[in-house]
C-alpha cells in the first residue's frame, strides 16, 4: 500500500520572508519527513495589523525565497480565495484536493497557545496535526499541553533572533540586512522600493 502523502502548511504574511522562516520550514520538513511544504501567503490576516508590502509583492518574495528549497512550494491559495484569510478554509481546501494525505500545520508556540481564538479551532485540530516551533529566540522544544484529541508535536530547533519587523527597520534605516534575507529577495525589495519609512506592523 502506498503511504499517504505528508503535506506541511506554513502560513504567514512573510513581510518579508527571511532566513528565520526558511530555518523553520527546513526543520519541520526534516523532522516530519514531509513530501511537500506549502508556504501559504496570507492575503488579509484577520488577527493582526495589515502587512506593509502588498500581497503580490509578498508572494513574489516567497517565490524567490523558496527557489533553492526542494519540496517547498509558494502557495497563492488565500490570495485566490480573497477576503479574510482563515486557516481552516485553507486546510479544508487541501484536504479536498489531497484525500488521504496527512496535513501538518506549522504554528509558532505563541499562536499555539492562542489557537482557541482562531476560527473553528476544534476543526483545525481535527483536520491537521500541529507542528509547534519555539518562541522567537528560544532554544529547545515548546512544552505542549494538548487538548483532548489534539495531535501536536514540538519541533526542536533554535530560532533566529530577528523578526520581520526588526528586519524592516534595518532596511528602512539603510542597512542591507545582510545574512538575514535571501539575496534574490533583497534585490527584489530594493528594486520595488519596499519598506522605506515604515516602522509599524508585526
Amino acid at each position: 500500500m502506498t503511504p499517504a502523502r505528508r503535506i506541511g502548511v506554513f502560513g504567514g504574511t512573510f513581510d518579508p520572508p527571511h532566513h528565520g522562516h526558511t530555518a523553520v520550514a527546513r526543520a519541520v520538513r526534516e523532522a516530519l519527513n514531509l513530501d511537500r511544504l506549502e508556504w501559504v501567503v496570507s492575503a488579509t490576516p484577520p488577527h493582526r495589523a495589515a502587512p506593509i508590502a502588498d500581497v503580490f509583492d509578498r508572494f513574489a518574495m516567497v517565490t524567490l525565497a523558496t527557489l533553492d528549497e526542494p519540496a517547498m512550494i509558494p502557495s497563492a491559495r488565500e490570495i485566490r480565495r480573497g477576503g479574510s484569510s482563515f486557516m481552516i478554509d485553507t486546510l479544508r481546501e487541501l484536504r479536498a484536493e489531497a484525500a488521504g494525505a496527512e496535513l501538518f500545520l506549522i504554528i509558532g508556540a505563541d499562536s499555539y497557545d492562542d489557537l482557541d481564538n482562531w476560527r473553528e479551532p476544534a476543526e483545525i485540530r481535527a483536520v491537521a496535526q500541529l507542528a509547534v516551533v519555539p518562541r522567537l529566540g528560544a532554544n529547545g522544544p515548546q512544552a505542549l499541553n494538548p487538548r483532548p484529541g489534539e495531535r501536536a508535536v514540538a519541533i526542536e530547533m533554535p530560532l533566529a533572533a530577528h523578526a520581520a519587523r526588526a528586519i524592516r527597520q534595518e532596511l528602512e534605516s539603510g542597512r542591507d540586512a545582510d545574512g538575514l534575507i535571501h539575496p534574490a529577495v533583497l534585490r527584489y525589495l530594493r528594486k520595488r522600493g519596499l519598506y522605506h519609512g515604515e516602522h509599524n506592523g508585526p
